[in-house]
């Protein structure tokens, strides 16, 4: 209940700030068990949640989308991205049906890859604070510290890896506020998670 009235509108404009205290991410925890059975997965892949709190506007406008039913569908589908040319595809049949996307719509997509990528290595928190992004592993994450090691290494100079408990990222730039941050730690961790899948099949 207290989850359910801290989230705000899920549909409006409500959701700006600190995702995980507004409408995008507890929108998705809503919808991880739909994705999942779509998806056809089971078990292990709900072990991890990874929490986004990130302080941008990023929501679907009623404006935008005025039908409640598309704005929900489109949460639903904007949740489940897991690839570049996932929200290629999504924003180029987006632009198509309702023209060209504002920047809250941009920041929601681009929120939604990097949790997509960073759960994906077992990352389960991602925070936001003085020109810097931190993600943190989770406790009952395991991931192959060498291969992170050197996947980091090469994927940004910018991306630091701390091996000390709780195993973490920051990725650090001072020139850039949020939004621009946001992007830069995007393609980063983007970088990240091909080169641990590139090791992997090496091996």
């Amino acid at each position: 209940d207290l989850e359910i009235r801290g989230a705000g509108n899920l549909l409006g404009a409500e959701q700006h700030g600190f995702l995980s205290s507004v409408g995008y991410d507890m929108y998705c925890k809503l919808m991880e068990e739909t994705v999942r059975e779509i998806r056809g997965e089971m078990g292990d892949t709900a072990a991890i949640e990874t929490r986004m709190e990130y302080p941008v506007d990023a929501f679907l406008p009623a404006e935008y989308v005025p039908s409640d039913a598309q704005r929900i569908e489109l949460y639903k589908r904007i949740a489940s991205v897991d690839s570049r040319e996932a929200v290629d595809d999504l924003v180029e049949e987006i632009t198509d049906r309702y023209g060209d996307a504002p920047e809250q719509v941009g920041l929601l997509l681009d929120i939604a890859l990097l949790k997509s990528f960073c759960n994906r290595i077992g990352v389960d928190n991602v925070t936001y604070a003085n020109n810097q992004v931190k993600m943190r592993f989770a406790e009952g994450a395991s991931p192959d510290l060498a291969r992170l090691f050197a996947a980091v290494n090469a994927a940004d100079r910018r991306l630091l890896f701390s091996a000390r408990a709780p195993v973490s990222l920051m990725f650090r730039d001072p020139r850039f506020g949020a939004k621009e941050l946001l992007r830069e730690t995007l393609q980063a961790m983007e970088r990240v998670t091909e080169g641990m899948k590139e090791a992997v099949v090496a091996v």
